[in-house]
């Protein structure tokens, strides 16, 4: 079947959750012919294959080509914008946003969306200048109310403009039948039998709070617990010399990035997000209720907004609140873990479906026209 409309997103690249980001648009606008563009990282069949839609470019920009002017990353996203008509784009954080903004001005692009993925998008003044007068036909999409609210308070005119739209991320529970049994995934990661695993998931940067975690789990580590934190960063070998220099380093597990890490989530007894007041979101934590696990989250805005009610919470950046609750979910009783998994489960289904993610992304007045043919 011909597909009438077609739609471009562009994305910095595909690390973290951005192909699943990715994805979730492609899903949602299935109606129309979807092509995803990342500006930076080579060609890589798995990522299209995860990316899904009807067809995924690879610029893979060289290192340094998204700051400053952006002259050859501006030249090859100008070229794939005349090649195709595109009746819609959708931008992923500033950089694409900034390119498809000034490409706006050489061809045409009907509906041009950005997706606001963090706070302080709009801390630089000349940011929240271009926005306002040199691309005022840009539509903000938000992942969260802390993340409008930001938004809005930077830059009052985008609010009175109408032109902030609050669409969380989402997550198909399907994904639970590609996860892996508990034995399955220790295996897999390497965990001693018996013991009680506590799991943090992201990248390794400050805000991500892996230092505070290892800092709390020092205060309650035993022979019958252990940590496993995945991902990869700057901070790894950081965090590597904190957890010898708090003589845990025989209980923490750092298992490095790893493809599709959600697939290990039930290998954990206790998910925690140790995230600070800087998280806007927090995907891994839909991935956590979706394996129906416990789970330990930071009260900053962005975490609850996905949690609420469904999850054992910390002041955010508080150590002491932190190993407390480290604690408490070691002694929660079965009966209590299932109606925790029971909400969070009910939770996702109600909140952040991909039916409701498309429903909230076609609420976007811009989008009405198109709504029949998507």
């Amino acid at each position: 079947m011909t597909k009438s409309l077609r739609v471009l997103q562009v994305s910095h690249d595909y690390q973290g959750p951005f192909k699943g980001v990715c994805r979730q648009y492609c899903d949602a606008l299935s109606g129309a012919e979807v092509t995803t563009l990342y500006l930076r990282g080579c060609r890589d069949e798995v990522v299209a294959a995860a990316t899904g839609g009807d067809h995924v470019l690879f610029l893979d920009l060289p290192k340094g080509s998204l700051r400053g002017l952006k002259i050859k990353a501006f030249m090859q996203v100008l070229a794939v914008l005349r090649d195709h008509e595109f009746n819609l784009v959708v931008a992923h954080r500033y950089k694409a946003m900034y390119l498809l903004g000034l490409a706006s001005y050489f061809c045409r692009i009907p509906v041009l969306l950005g997706v606001v993925h963090d706070h302080d998008l709009l801390r630089r003044f000349t940011r929240r200048v271009f926005l306002k007068y040199v691309c005022p036909g840009l539509q903000l999409i938000s992942i969260s109310a802390t993340v409008s609210e930001d938004l809005a308070s930077r830059c009052p005119a985008l609010l009175h403009q109408d032109r902030i739209h609050e669409v969380p991320n989402a997550i198909d529970s399907a994904i639970a039948a590609e996860m892996l049994s508990c034995q399955e995934a220790r295996l897999t990661l390497k965990i001693p039998p018996g013991k009680f695993c506590f799991g943090i998931v992201g990248r390794l940067v400050g805000k991500k709070g892996h230092a505070l975690l290892l800092r709390a789990y020092a205060q309650v580590a035993n022979d019958n617990n252990c940590l496993i934190v995945i991902g990869d960063g700057p901070r790894m070998a950081g965090l590597v010399t904190l957890a010898d220099s708090l003589g845990i380093k025989d209980r923490v597990i750092f298992s490095g990035n790893l493809i599709a890490a959600y697939r290990l989530f039930k290998a954990f007894d206790a998910f925690v997000m140790a995230s600070d007041a800087t998280e806007a979101f927090g995907v891994v934590l839909l991935e956590a209720m979706v394996a129906e696990i416990p789970i330990v989250s930071s009260d900053g805005p962005g975490p609850a907004s996905a949690i609420a009610a469904c999850a054992l919470t910390f002041r955010e950046s508080d150590e002491a609140e932190l190993a407390k609750q480290l604690l408490a979910v070691q002694e929660m009783t079965p009966e209590a873990v299932r109606r925790m998994t029971d909400m969070a489960r009910d939770r996702v289904e109600e909140k952040f479906s991909p039916r409701q993610f498309r429903e909230n992304l076609m609420a976007i007045p811009s989008l009405l026209p198109l709504e029949a043919s998507l």
